[in-house]
């Protein structure tokens, strides 16, 4: 789960230097494409892209090439995988939302956050009380975890 001290840690890589390799990827295994690990076919094609627009950007295709290397260990146990990879810095954060987000791929300076903090603000965090005559249970719900 995504905290909000996350958010803050993760906005703090706009004053490091250097590029941030953000991805969001689909890997949610109802889909058949993304079965049998499919969606590394998914980030490989991404990257390739991202690559083509920034020719001779050789920090960026390193760091693709451990983006990939850190999905092959990834389980996919929700919809869409959160992946921020700063090189320089040594510093990676990876995250498996239960929500579906669009799949994208950014080389920027600073995480692109912007669909995960919309994401964030739409699945606002609530809470189911159950009571009996005995106890009562409660329990939260935010972005699609209890």
């Amino acid at each position: 789960m995504i905290r909000h001290r996350d958010i803050e840690q993760l906005q703090k890589l706009s004053q490091a230097p250097g590029n941030t390799l953000t991805v969001y990827l689909d890997v949610d295994q109802s889909k058949p494409a993304n079965r049998k690990r499919g969606f590394e076919t998914q980030l490989k094609d991404m990257l390739k892209q991202l690559i083509a627009q920034h020719p001779g950007d050789e920090e960026l295709v390193t760091t693709a090439q451990e983006v990939e290397d850190i999905v092959k260990r990834v389980e996919p146990t929700g919809k869409t995988l959160v992946l921020f990879r700063h090189r320089r810095l040594g510093f990676t954060f990876r995250n498996v939302l239960k929500l579906a987000l669009p799949p994208a791929a950014y080389w920027t300076r600073g995480a692109m956050l912007r669909p995960l903090v919309e994401a964030l603000d739409e699945y606002e965090r609530y809470a189911v009380v159950l009571v009996d005559s005995q106890r009562a249970r409660l329990f939260t719900v935010f972005l699609g975890e209890i």
